[in-house]
């Protein structure tokens, strides 16, 4: 598979039964990036999806994963191994001003 064809699939939208999850809609954006901002302690993307996306933990595919991997790290979220092997994510430290 090319470079091309692969984000050709990261930038489609994700489809489950007869809900389209866009990660590049910016109605979903923001309210995952309305969410994220408001975490204060480490999250996981299971939590991601189900808290800030609302979707049932049955529709969490490994591709939606990924996807939603991708848009924390371009939310500037740091990935956190942890020594049991759970990955969890912090969100970017904001200014006083509430903006990041």
């Amino acid at each position: 598979m090319s470079n091309e064809e692969k984000r050709s699939l990261l930038s489609g939208p994700q489809r489950i039964g007869k809900t389209d999850i866009n990660l590049d809609n910016k109605d979903s954006m923001s309210a995952l990036r309305d969410w994220v901002y408001q975490q204060v302690s480490d999250f996981s993307i299971t939590t991601t999806a189900i808290d800030g996306l609302k979707l049932d933990a049955s529709k969490l595919t490994s591709d939606l994963q990924r996807r939603i991997s991708i848009f924390l790290h371009k939310l500037g979220c740091t990935r956190i191994k942890k020594s049991n092997g759970m990955t969890r994510y912090r969100a970017p430290a904001r200014s006083l001003s509430g903006r990041h």
